[in-house]
């Protein structure tokens, strides 16, 4: 059983998020000012995507245009991925507006959505619900999205049934029954090229169900392997596997605080436990992290990001501590604070350095002799001083150190 998965307006959900939008359409656009993507309201008011600024404005006046950025969306759509892990370990992300595909066929079907493929194994029909509904509850309750979900024996027909499905109602289709729910669908479901779909309309052939009725070696000889492929589809057969996702290993601790925080004193106590529980876990995994991610999510229910990316990749509990204590000063908290979220990511194994006992110079220090060396060598060694340490505990500081001519190593 594959499921296939619909975020029809993740567009607006994220601007919603990161911009003053006040609940307004978006429309999303790039630096040459065509639009790159925006609200099902905006679509459904004639807003294409590629189409131009002031065109798009005319269709929907009352929407709010931004330029497009792309960071919020991967992160999103990977933050996703992570909660579907829960799900199946077989999950396919299909490249949106926030990542085109390298093969350009027609304008995306949903140009604000996301859409991913579930492998759900062999299910049957009320588990398989069960298991939709299921996860529409995990994204509702994680990240405030509605979806819907299409179910069907390939990534095709389940691709057509999620049209037709309700974030309430996930459309299911049995097995045997793929070719007579596709049949009265139009043709231009399929990934077709511009030049194939012009043929098959000047054929007469606007349903699958048409494509599909024509003889395998017709189509084959019209169309070559592309086309026979198509029309396979078309008859609901669709082998296509579902791509195992690559999950990069990180560790996240969440907590949700019995009513609203707003005493940044209290907030400084949770991070210092918080630093100290991940640093503990990270320990027990034999990880160092190098880039921490602090989310809060606010009594108004807006959330806030910050992160910071580490100089050295480390597990100690302290550094871990005062680096979430700069990200909290990083951010304005206006309001109480419900729910805390620490991540940590870009996780490694530690790296072990075998101790010198005779000094060996460090690729820092080598590096530095060599500047050195370079200098002297251009602008003579009389223009360089090293510091030399004396009495380092001497009350008066000139006594502590003095200044002699460098000399290279």
């Amino acid at each position: 059983m594959i499921a296939c998965l619909l975020i029809p307006d993740l567009a607006t959900h994220i601007q919603h998020q990161f911009s003053e939008t006040n609940g307004q359409p978006v429309i999303l656009l790039t630096h040459t000012g065509k639009v790159q993507a925006a609200s099902l309201v905006a679509v459904q008011l004639g807003v294409r995507v590629g189409m131009g600024k002031y065109e798009a404005q005319a269709l929907c006046p009352n929407a709010v245009v931004l330029p497009f950025n792309d960071k919020p969306y991967a992160e999103v759509t990977e933050a996703i991925g992570d909660a579907l892990q829960d799900f199946s370990a077989k999950i396919e992300l299909v490249p949106g507006f926030w990542k085109p595909s390298k093969n350009k066929t027609s304008q995306p079907a949903y140009p604000s959505g996301a859409i991913y493929y579930l492998d759900l194994g062999k299910l049957k029909r009320a588990e398989a619900l069960t298991f939709a509904a299921q996860i529409q509850q995990t994204l509702m309750a994680q990240f405030g999205l509605t979806s819907c979900v299409g179910l069907a024996s390939g990534k095709f027909t389940a691709a057509a049934a999620v049209r037709f499905a309700q974030p309430d109602a996930p459309k299911l289709i049995r097995l045997g029954f793929e070719r007579q729910f596709l049949s009265r669908l139009p043709v231009s479901l399929l990934p077709l090229k511009k030049e194939m779909n012009r043929r098959l309309h000047l054929l007469g052939l606007h349903t699958l169900g048409a494509f599909a009725l024509l003889p395998k070696d017709v189509v084959l000889n019209q169309f070559g392997k592309q086309g026979r492929f198509l029309h396979q589809l078309a008859q609901g057969k669709d082998g296509r596997t579902v791509a195992v996702r690559m999950v990069k290993p990180q560790e996240s601790f969440h907590i949700v605080l019995e009513g609203a925080v707003e005493d940044k004193t209290v907030l400084e106590s949770l991070f210092q436990m918080m630093g100290t529980e991940t640093a503990e876990r990270l320990k027990n995994r034999n990880m160092t992290t190098q880039k921490l991610v602090l989310r809060f999510v606010l009594d108004d229910g807006k959330s806030l990001k910050t992160e910071r990316v580490l100089r050295e990749a480390t597990a100690n509990a302290k550094l871990i501590g005062r680096m979430l204590m700069r990200l909290l000063s990083d951010v304005e908290i206006t309001m109480g604070v419900v729910e805390i979220q620490v991540t940590a990511s870009e996780l490694a194994t530690p790296v072990m350095r075998q101790l010198d006992l005779f000094g060996t110079p460090t690729l820092g220090q080598n590096r530095l002799s060599d500047l050195l060396e370079s200098l002297t060598a251009r602008f003579g060694d009389e223009c360089f001083l090293q510091v030399i340490p004396l009495d380092t505990d001497h009350w008066l500081p000139e006594r502590r150190y003095a200044f002699e001519k460098a000399q290279i190593a």
